[in-house]
């Protein structure tokens, strides 16, 4: 029988199956199995306006959920090898000097 866990984002593996709360993180990219959803990226890409996801399409990491309802999304990757580690090594103060753009 499944069962709910919480984990910490670095011990997400590819294939895990992803429970995103309204408002929360995704962690990696994902391929989203519930119904249409919405995601925010508006700290990765400036866009105010929420993107809609469809199922089956991939849930960008760095993404959170921006619909009023969790959804539930497989791994596509183990966090160590997810965008959204490199995301959070650019906008540490302490790391870069100047703005780092990155390209999705």
């Amino acid at each position: 029988a499944a069962h709910l866990e919480t984990v910490r984002a670095p011990q997400v593996r590819a294939g895990d199956t992803l429970l995103v709360a309204p408002g929360e993180l995704v962690p990696v990219d994902a391929e989203l199995i519930d119904a249409d959803t919405s995601v925010s990226t508006d700290w990765i890409t400036g866009e105010s306006t929420p993107r809609a996801i469809a199922r089956g399409d991939t849930v960008p990491a760095g993404g959170f959920n921006a619909s009023r309802a969790a959804f539930t999304a497989r791994a596509r990757t183990d966090f160590a090898e997810s965008p959204l580690t490199l995301l959070l090594r650019a906008t540490d103060p302490s790391r870069t000097r100047g703005t780092l753009h990155l390209r999705f």
